[in-house]
């Protein structure tokens, strides 16, 4: 029987192929935060020609190795090595189905059509609904309404959070406009501040956190925006707190008092 005949070693100082994904690897893992573009890379690898470096990086996307993202100043793509634990759940995909990962993952949180997959993968739209949902159902991915376009949806990796652009924010359920919740919250807003002199902004922030009617987290500027509404409604006025912003600390140096005739509003939805 025959030996097998040894693999043949690359000549010396002629670099393999694994020697050029290496290095390109390990530039990328050197700009993991902010990412590396190609002119970068060969200007800090000069060894390696732009074909060599051209041909790496398709390789390695291939394999999901490394990703890619676009700077939103230049226009050229930034590569980040792949993070071990979401290479590790997308490796027993398919060729197919990790392009169309790649394209939702670039897309963040505010999610990709189906019609923008189509066009960018060149897939019939069949095969795209179908490679979504064997993706939904290993929960890599998943769909959100947008409150945009009730009818459609659009698709984000699985434990990414939407942007509230795309769900309209605390004030929407299921892309609804959540009236009885404005309601209740404007209510006890108005209790707040009519039982008091006057109140900032922060101060009712802090007493909806601590009083548990909320069902979301709470900013201050969502606080704020009720407030406002009040005001304009007549519930509430606005006055400029007579300590400045310097006093506290950069803070909203605007105050909410009661009005001499201030009663309990029923309707947020009131403001244009």
């Amino acid at each position: 029987m025959a030996e097998k005949e040894p693999e043949k070693e690359a000549p010396s100082g002629k670099k393999t192929v694994n020697d050029i994904d290496n290095i390109v690897i390990q530039m990328c893992r050197q700009h993991q935060n902010k990412g590396i573009d190609q002119d970068t890379m060969m200007k800090q690898s000069p060894e390696l020609t732009i074909t060599e470096l051209g041909g790496s990086l398709n390789r390695l996307a291939k394999s999901m190795l490394i990703t890619f993202s676009k700077d939103p100043k230049t226009g050229q793509l930034l590569w980040r090595a792949a993070d071990p634990e979401a290479f590790a759940k997308i490796k027993g995909l398919t060729a197919e189905e990790r392009l169309v990962y790649q394209f939702i993952e670039q897309s963040g949180n505010r999610g990709v059509w189906i019609r923008e997959l189509k066009n960018k993968t060149n897939f019939q739209q069949t095969q795209i609904a179908k490679i979504l949902k064997n993706m939904e159902n290993k929960k890599l991915v998943k769909a959100v309404k947008t409150i945009s376009h009730k009818s459609q949806k659009v698709y984000m990796l699985y434990d990414v959070k939407p942007h509230e652009d795309v769900t309209g924010d605390i004030w929407y359920n299921d892309q609804e406009m959540d009236s009885e919740f404005i309601d209740v919250l404007c209510h006890q807003c108005c209790q707040y501040v009519t039982s008091k002199e006057f109140a900032s902004a922060e101060e009712v922030a802090g007493w909806v956190r601590k009083s548990g009617i909320s069902r979301v987290d709470l900013r201050t500027e969502n606080i704020k925006s009720i407030l406002d509404a009040l005001v304009y409604d007549g519930k509430i006025e606005c006055i400029d707190d007579p300590r400045g912003p310097a006093f506290l600390g950069g803070k909203s140096a605007v105050l909410y008092k009661p009005t001499k005739m201030g009663h309990i509003p029923t309707a947020f939805t009131t403001t244009p």
